[in-house]
């Protein structure tokens, strides 16, 4: 016998069974213990030997389990006791070896006096691990920490020591019988029996007190020492029964409910994921899916599954085992709130019902005749959650289950989610051979795992930073990989599996993909098991500090020999994993989740966070004291100003004129209407001409109809009025015209409770009058497509399945005069392959081409594919736009409360961005700028347009907040706001809820009644469209927009609370759907008019009086609803390039006679400090009244049509710049690439390393090395090449915040020729630039300049330049060209530069009093080439043009050509200027200074007046992204930092701040004029000395720059006493000698900067100060950083 057994006995073996087999004897109270040779021979479980032997085919497993759930159609894992633990339970009792019903058991009275509370011992002591987890605990020797539960608390667990002789081995043995334990609460040792023990803890048992029921879980430590539930305490042997003899079979549970998925369809992804996976986990060995004609039973525990009882496929088919908590017993099924005070989590697991044909194939279905019982669980296949893994990191990981065997979770499993996103993919290869034929695919597996691993790596590789993963998306990939796979296996006639990855080759395969994702994908390779992989990215997340960088994805890849290659993916990102979490939610669901948060208080800090304005003040407090202010009065409703106020009683009686143009009256059927209705009749008469159905229409001698519609009282209403208005019902001759308004109810049904009985009525005259043909309009088909198979209509949904009842009724579809007609404008749920409309039967709406000729006055309709298409118009502002500003606030308030779901937080700060903009554009105008732009023109354009006119008509707003508790919330905040800003009878504020009727205070129904004119006293109203003209704002509520129609007056559709991440095709349609309307034919005139959907020509701003000093084109808010378009110009080309030719060029003899103007003339400066001049002394001195200039205000600018010679953002598209932008299609990672380039700088000391990022189509402009492909030099041209189509300067475009808005698209400026154009961005924001402008040579800066200013950036393109020029000077002069003829100059301009323009004087005649200006606008290309033209041009320093202005008259262009200032736009010779720098530190005036510092080097400025800059006013980006905060936030509600406070004594407490040194002191310097120069203020012929340096100190103060170099030319200073002394980062070139030429004024003072208080203190000795000036100790100053920040310091003294 021993010889035959091919396994050959081992002694250990052998050892250990004759050992248990003695002790088993010894201690055995039945009849014979089990002898030896059974429990080596015939024991199922045979530990030693590998699992897999004793398991099952995994496939028929799946198929068997699949079956079961299926036909029992009511297992629901989340609503009651899962599988595991009925199983579990079974196992207990059957532990007394009897089937008896157990026992009832009286448990022993507590001792008088003792506690009785749950939860703690009988001496009071807390037992509760949340009490404890934190707690030291010593206990002896030999004992454990074991956790008990008491039925009583089922929800904690309780920590007990026991000895661990007396608790299970690993395999559920060797435990010996009693019990031996201590209470760790009061410390009471020596417990002998567990009655007793189970007494004194208080379990309080109804049945007999068993260690083997009530002790559960072994406690272990985290890796942060926190005590946490562990694995379960294995007190069986774990044997593998056979199924035929010893399974328990699973009951049907008949307090199981089930609950189907709304729509067929979720938010998130249509999942092909089935039941099969709820219990599988990810089905990972093959598992087929049954094909969709059910729906499958959802888990009804939608977001509030307090645990994820997730199990993974080997372990949950096997062994449908593991620790999924139990339901609180509080919670009935599928109740959507649990007891007050539990943690709730996102969910885990959601097994989505749209089971897809693609991923579903049919497979045998073998009853399963019984469950497997558990197994223990090895160590290594369990993951311990760390606790407070949210609260620390911020990030609720999600899992998303690849292939294999996923651990099971412990401790804090509610900061996790698990998410079945993926998986059906990977189980494309899987599917039968028949689906995969349909596929174009052939073979069964055509792509290894390891294949599968690296394509999902490079598609999340490939992901942006604002996208999440799509299962839609990566079956594309998966599909499309196969397929390629398929046509090469054909090609080479060989088979299916091609090209495989060796597992060996994985890991390293792997890593180099993700190397190229700068950090965002992480992979990491274990040996054993997934859950070594998850745990440790679970312990780097909780142990990782906030500013640390998180990995977007980290994909956990087990490479193991014995089970073949596993993964999954950790998403850790922030942004991805709330989407993702938030993506498996049903639109149920999530509005369920955010009325949870609402009821039980969770957003009490986030409404906390807004109760105070962005300022700091009070909110409620500030609106008090507003309405105080106001007293009584109340804006006046129209034909006023905001500030014009009148008496409530007076505002009430305002009537408005009669409007004219109201046309909603008039019922209209539109060509496309009518062309729809013409198919619809065709298609009916070639169903009955066919014969194939029953359909005689000979047969009927009337119509007649009725018209379902979800469930909107509005849409109702809509429906009636619409069927009164067209006189259907009158000439269908089923009604007569005195009685059809009444009766018309009758043929409109809503699908609500009083379905039935109309249904009824409408079948009952179906059937009685068998000649009339009946037809059955079901409205809006795609809302509530559930149906009532599935059982869904116990779960408080009332409309659910009614859809269903109607249509798919037995009635309905036997009757032979019955018609039923669905009619959707989102019919993709409808078009599957189970639909019983046969694609024959569609009628699809017609397309008219707009530039067809229609009749007069004929509309079009403006829908989505229109709006689609309005995004390539090139617009400047487009119709469809995204609020970046407001994104980047929910971004960072999202970082903040990462428990709350999204929605909440948006419309939290929706609400506030409303508030404050109402508030600053009545009141506080500080508000301004922390209002977004976009909000401020929405609540401007609202409140301002009823004002315009005596009709008091305006426009509508419409803010969509799907929840109906955040809109009620929305709505009583917005009209508290209102109301208290005095503006209740300027604007309405609706709440549009289906479920209610439009609600319209009396002044505004009166209002609108007027405008009507005809209608009765008793009429409001009832649909949006009776709304036509009044000025308010519709919140709109509900799960979807149901087909509401709105007025003409709809302006904006506000949908920054929808996140469209994961929105799926119709829920995204639905929602941008709502602007949809017919338009007037005129207003699409082609590329040269704008767009206005009132179909009224636009208002036009009126001309102001007084024209300001500049205008900025503003091109972000045209004036009315339109938009600018494009426009062509009708300027001949070789009109435009003679007359930019034929102007003049400087001579340079002359030039250089010419003095330099050192007064900076541009309007941007006007706030800066004058330059002082001789002439500036003559000015006389004018102090303001209050002695203090007045407040900036707002730079004026003008709305300009763009020409065909712009610069562009992000959001102009057209055919010809199609190539340059490369938009169409997403750019591969590998069209371009990465050089480093470095250069040592003097000025900084050190080398410099630059990256140049270079599309493959621009590496012509450079030089790369024959070896290595390293790049050398950037090529430059030479001084004498003549080239018509291109220019030979480089541009560079310093930009920052402005990825989308930065004006960087130069196709058109240039007109399409050959030119150079680098991108100077920070390090931190290339990727947001590489995105938007791929196509774009990028220089970015090293990272330690992330913080600097644009003087940084000018810096080092300079430097860079320069070192360039050298370097491909040797270059050139190796080929023999000399070096002064390479070509010396660069562009730099900013990135707001937008329109060129060419002037010229118009002559004097004899009409005109005075010659005027004539403007014609010109190319960048034809600018650049003429100025590039200037002979002799190597000897200028810098050439620009001047800025455009309303003020152009011709005396500012009498001179041609001026020396003086030039910035935004200059020509830089670096050849010229190599010993002039930019100040690097500099954050504001870095031109002004560098132009002096170049002119008082003698070098030549000049100016040519002829051009013409225009630049956009771009409110995004710059310096304004520049916050100066506290470093250590003490209070979320701090007051605002004032300029004052930007510096403080060196050592003292005070407040320090998170902003550059530099950067506090010139915007302190901006401010303290009054302090530091008191002798200075509007004293101009006294002004400040500055050495060396022009700094702004306020525009009260003059500034006298003097250079300190050897032979440098300096402005006259004989005679003039200074009122103070400027010393600004001095050098060796300012000595004391220098400082002895100048006099001061008696009291004059005195300022010295410098790096830190060493230096300054050998600045004061070096300089000799103390000799002419006076310091006190007291006068020490630093900027308000902390050390490590490097403040700044200076000291101030006073002349004597």
């Amino acid at each position: 016998m021993g010889n035959s057994y091919a396994g050959q006995l081992k002694s250990a073996r052998f050892e250990e069974a004759l050992h248990n087999s003695i002790e088993a004897s010894l201690r055995c109270s039945s009849v014979v213990p089990r002898p030896v040779f059974s429990q080596l021979y015939l024991d199922p479980d045979q530990h030693p030997f590998p699992s897999a032997d004793v398991k099952p085919k995994v496939e028929d497993l799946d198929k068997d389990l699949v079956h079961r759930y299926t036909q029992n159609d009511s297992l629901d894992f989340s609503n009651n006791l899962t599988v595991n633990e009925m199983e579990d339970d079974d196992d207990e009792e059957e532990m007394s070896d009897s089937n008896s019903p157990p026992i009832p058991y009286s448990q022993k009275p507590a001792p008088e006096g003792s506690c009785t509370t749950d939860g703690f011992c009988q001496a009071g002591k807390d037992l509760r691990l949340v009490s404890l987890c934190m707690e030291q605990i010593d206990i002896p020797a030999g004992f454990l920490l074991v956790g008990a539960k008491s039925p009583n608390l089922p929800e904690h667990i309780l920590v007990c020591a026991v000895d661990k002789r007396f608790l299970p081995d690993d395999h559920g043995k060797n435990a010996l019988l009693g019990f031996s334990g201590n209470c760790i609460g009061c410390g009471e040792r020596g417990f002998r029996y567990f009655t007793e023990f189970s007494n004194h803890i208080n379990l309080k048992l109804t049945t007999q007190p068993k260690k083997q029921k009530h002790l559960k879980y072994y406690l272990v430590r985290t890796s942060q020492g926190v005590l946490s539930k562990g694995p379960l305490i294995c007190w069986k042997e774990c044997r593998s029964r056979q199924s035929s003899t010893t399974c328990h079979s699973i009951k049907p549970n008949s307090s199981v409910s089930t609950v189907t998925p709304e729509n067929g369809t979720t938010n998130g992804y249509k999942a092909g994921f089935t039941q099969t996976d709820a219990a599988n986990g990810s089905g990972s060995h093959g598992g087929k899916t049954p094909t969709p004609s059910f729906t499958p039973a959802r888990p009804g525990s939608y977001s509030l599954s307090p645990r994820p009882s997730y199990a993974s496929v080997d372990q949950a088919t096997m062994f449908i085992s593991g620790p999924p908590k139990k339901r609180h017993r509080g919670w009935y099924p599928g109740s959507p709130v649990p007891q007050p005070g539990l943690v709730v989590p996102v969910p885990t697991i959601r097994p989505l019902s749209r089971t897809e044909p693609l991923l579903s194939a049919p497979g045998p279905q073998t009853p399963l005749t019984g469950i497997l019982q558990p197994r223990p669980i090895p160590a290594g296949e369990t993951v311990i959650v760390p606790e407070n893994l949210l609260s620390n990191s911020g990030v609720r990981p999600v899992i998303l289950i690849g292939y294999g065997t996923l651990p099971y979770f412990y401790g804090n499993v509610g900061d996790i989610v698990v998410s079945p996103l993926l998986v059906n993919c990977y189980k494309i290869p899987q599917l039968e051979n028949k689906d995969l034929e349909q596929l174009g695919l052939t073979g069964s597996q055509l792509l290894s795992m390891e294949n599968m691993i690296l394509l999902t790596i490079q598609y999340l590789v490939r992901l942006g930073p604002d996208q999440i993963p799509l299962r839609e998306e990566f079956e594309q990939i998966m599909l499309k990989a196969m397929q390629e796979f398929t046509l090469r296996a054909r090609a080479l006639q060989v088979g299916a599996a091609c090209g495989p990855v060796s597992p060996g080759q994985l890991p390293w395969l792997a890593r180099l993909i993700a190397s190229v994702s700068q950090d965002l994908v992480h992979v990491m390779v274990t040996q054993n098991s997934l859950a070594e992989g998850i745990s440790e990215t679970l312990r780097i997340l909780s142990e990782m500090r906030h500013y640390q960088r998180l990995p977007d994805y980290v994909v956990a890849i087990c490479a193991s020999k014995i089970r073949g290659n596993e993964f999954c993916v950790v998403v850790l990102g922030q942004y991805q994993s709330r989407a993702l979490a938030e993506s498996m939610l049903t639109t149920s669901e999530f509005l369920k989740e955010i009325s949870y948060e609402l009821i039980t208080g969770k957003v009490s800090f986030l409404a906390s966070h807004f109760k105070t304005t962005s300022l700091g003040d009070d909110l409620d407090r500030l609106l008090e004291k507003m309405q105080q202010r106001r007293g009584d009065s109340v804006v006046t409703p129209f034909n006023g100003d905001l500030h014009e106020c009148v008496s409530p009683q007076e505002a009430a009686a305002m009537v408005p004129t009669q409007s004219l143009d109201l046309d909603n009256e008039t019922f209209q059927i539109y060509q496309p209407q009518l062309t729809v209705a013409r198919k619809l009749l065709s298609q009916v008469c070639a169903i009955a001409d066919s014969g194939s159905r029953s359909l005689d229409l000979g047969h009927f001698s009337r119509v007649d109809f009725v018209i379902i519609v979800p469930r909107s009282e509005v849409l109702v209403q809509q429906t009636l009025q619409r069927v009164r208005q067209s006189g259907v019902l009158v000439d269908l001759g089923l009604e007569d015209t005195a009685t059809a308004h009444q009766r018309a109810e009758k043929y409109v049904v809503r699908l609500d409770s009083e379905l039935q009985g109309k249904l009824e009525a409408f079948l009952r005259r179906v059937k009685q009058n068998p000649y009339t043909l009946f037809v059955l309009v079901h409205d809006h088909a795609h809302v509530e497509l559930t149906s009532v198979i599935s059982g869904s209509l116990s779960h408080g949904e009332p409309s659910h399945g009614l859809a269903d009842r109607v249509i798919n009724c037995r009635e309905v579809l036997e009757a032979f005069n019955l018609l039923v007609l669905q009619v959707s404008s989102f019919p993709y749920t409808l078009q599957t392959q189970q639909s019983r409309i046969s694609a024959s039967n569609e009628v699809h709406w017609i397309q008219l081409d707009p530039t067809e000729d229609a009749g007069c006055g004929e509309k079009l309709y403006f829908g989505l594919n229109e709006y689609s298409r309005s995004l390539q118009w090139g617009v400047t502002s487009p119709l469809l736009r995204c609020d970046e500003t407001f994104e980047k606030m929910v971004s960072t308030l999202l970082e903040r409360y990462p428990r709350l779901h999204s929605m909440v937080v948006r419309c939290y700060l929706l609400i506030q961005q409303y508030a404050q903009a109402l508030m600053a554009l009545t009141t506080v105008a500080a508000l301004r700028d922390h209002s977004t732009p976009e909000t401020l023109s929405i609540v401007d354009d609202l409140i301002s347009s009823p004002g315009k006119s005596a009709s008091g008509r305006g426009h509508m707003l419409v803010i969509r907040v799907p929840s109906v508790q955040l809109a009620m919330l929305a709505k009583e905040r917005l009209q508290e706001v209102r109301d208290k800003l005095g503006l209740q009878y300027r604007f309405e504020i609706v709440l549009g809820s289906p479920a209610s009727e439009l609600s319209v205070a009396t002044h505004f129904v009166a209002r609108l009644k007027t405008w009507r004119g005809n209608e009765p006293e008793e009429w409001t109203p009832r649909t949006y469209q009776d709304l036509e003209g009044l000025p308010c704002i519709v919140i709109l509520t509900g799960k979807d927009p149901l087909g509401e129609t709105f007025p003409r007056s709809l302006k904006y559709c506000d949908l920054r609370l929808i996140d469209s991440s994961y929105l799926t095709r119709t829920a995204l349609e639905q929602e941008v759907g709502l602007a949809c309307c017919y338009v007037s034919k005129e207003v699409l005139r082609g590329p040269t008019a704008v767009l206005d959907l009132s179909g009224k020509e636009p208002e036009r701003p009126p001309a102001s009086e007084h024209d300001p000093d500049e205008l900025l084109a503003d091109l972000e808010r045209p004036p009315s609803n339109s938009s600018a378009f494009t426009g062509t110009s009708e300027h001949s080309e070789g009109g435009r390039s003679s007359q930019a030719e034929g102007e003049p060029w400087p001579d340079l003899e002359s030039f250089g006679k010419m003095p330099f103007d050192v007064s900076v003339h541009d309007p941007k400066f006007r706030r800066m400090s004058l330059v002082y001049t001789q002439r500036l002394a003559g000015v006389k001195r004018e102090v303001p009244r209050d002695g203090r200039s007045e407040e900036p205000r707002k730079r004026d600018t003008v709305s300009m049509m763009l020409t065909q010679y712009a610069a562009h953002n992000t959001f102009h598209h057209c055919e010809q710049c199609h190539q340059y932008m490369e938009f169409a299609a997403a750019p591969q990672m590998s069209d371009s690439t990465l050089h480093a380039f470095t250069f040592s700088s003097s000025m900084l000391g050190e080398e410099v390393q630059l990256y140049f990022i270079i599309p493959k189509s621009k590496e012509s402009h450079f030089v790369f090395s024959k070896q290595g492909r390293h790049l050398e030099s950037m090529r430059l041209p030479l001084v004498s090449d003549k080239n018509l189509n291109a220019v030979k300067s480089p541009i560079f475009t310093p930009s920052s915040g402005r990825h989308e808005h930065g004006l960087l698209n130069l196709f058109h400026a240039m007109e399409g020729i050959s030119h150079l154009h680098l991108l100077v961005v920070k390090e931190y924001e290339m990727p947001l630039y590489r995105k938007y402008w791929p196509n774009h040579i990028m220089l970015v800066l090293p990272g330690m300049f992330n913080n600097a200013g644009v003087g940084a950036a000018r810096f080092l393109i300079k430097e860079l330049s320069y070192h360039n020029l050298e370097l491909e000077r040797n270059r050139l002069e190796e080929l023999g060209v000399k070096r002064q003829c390479v070509w010396p100059f660069i562009v730099v301009m900013d990135d707001s530069c937008v329109l060129w323009n060419i002037h010229s004087v118009q002559e004097q005649t004899s009409q005109s009093v005075e010659a005027g200006v004539s403007s014609k606008n010109v190319s960048l290309k034809s600018v650049l080439q003429h100025i590039e033209s200037t002979p002799k041009i190597v000897h200028y320093a810098i050439l620009g043009i001047q800025k455009w202005s309303s003020k152009l008259t011709p005396q500012s262009l009498k001179a041609p050509f001026s020396r003086c200032h030039v910035h935004d736009f200059i020509l830089l010779n670096i050849d010229l200027t190599q010993n002039v720098q930019y100040d690097f530190n500099r954050y504001f005036c870095e031109d002004v200074d560098f132009n002096l510092r170049t002119n008082s080097s003698g070098l030549l400025i000049c100016r040519f007046n002829n051009f013409s800059l225009m630049k956009k006013h771009v409110q995004v980006g710059g310096q304004r992204d520049f916050i100066i905060k506290p470093k250590v936030v003490a209070s979320e509600s701090a007051a605002p930092i004032l300029p004052l406070q930007y510096v403080c004594a060196p050592d003292s407490e005070h407040t320090l701040l998170a902003a550059p040194a530099q950067f506090l002191l010139e915007k302190f310097l901006q401010h303290a004029a009054y302090k530091l120069f008191p002798k200075a203020i509007y004293n101009f012929k006294s002004p400040v000395l500055a050495i060396d340096c022009y700094l702004n100190v306020g525009q009260e103060v003059a500034i006298c720059y003097v250079s300190s170099r050897p032979h440098s030319s300096n402005v006259s200073c004989e005679g003039v006493f200074f009122s103070g002394l400027l010393l600004y980062l001095c050098d060796s070139f300012v000595g004391a000698d220098l400082l002895k030429k100048f006099k001061f004024l008696k009291g004059a003072t005195l300022c010295v900067i410098c790096q830190d208080r060493s230096s300054l203190r050998q600045t004061i000795v070096r300089l000799e100060l103390e000799d002419e000036w006076q310091f006190r100790l007291r006068d020490e100053f630093q900027t308000a950083n902390s050390s490590e920040d490097k403040p700044l310091y200076f000291l101030t003294g006073r002349h004597v």
